[in-house]
């Protein structure tokens, strides 16, 4: 699979799992987490079209968090959205659908 540059299957495991170590804090880093989402945006997009919202949301447990989720939208639709006013599973679920258009109009980007 092609990564963003400097990115290969090893570090994009890494950034998964640091992500996930993140997660787990009481107080987790949300720039820390942007960053690695931003570098494994590639993989999780490939990720989300062949995996269930449970599997995606198990491998990606920052998909729970409004600044992620926003950032996500940013990246599948460029639009702004206001994580405050919605429904967070419904937003992910969007992603998800999203990530599949977005594969059928634009073609695969691995």
């Amino acid at each position: 699979m092609v990564q963003p540059d400097g990115e290969d299957d090893a570090s994009i495991a890494q950034h998964i799992a640091a992500m996930k170590g993140e997660m787990a804090k009481t107080m987790p880093d949300v720039n820390f987490i942007l960053d690695r989402m931003t570098r494994t945006f590639t993989a999780r997009r490939k990720f989300i079209q062949d995996s269930s919202l449970t599997a995606v949301l198990e491998e990606y447990p920052a998909l729970t968090l409004d600044s992620v989720v926003s950032q996500e939208m940013r990246c599948y639709s460029h639009v702004e959205i206001d994580i405050r006013t919605c429904n967070v599973h419904v937003i992910i679920v969007a992603v998800v659908r999203l990530s599949e258009i977005g594969e059928i109009i634009f073609g695969p980007l691995y």
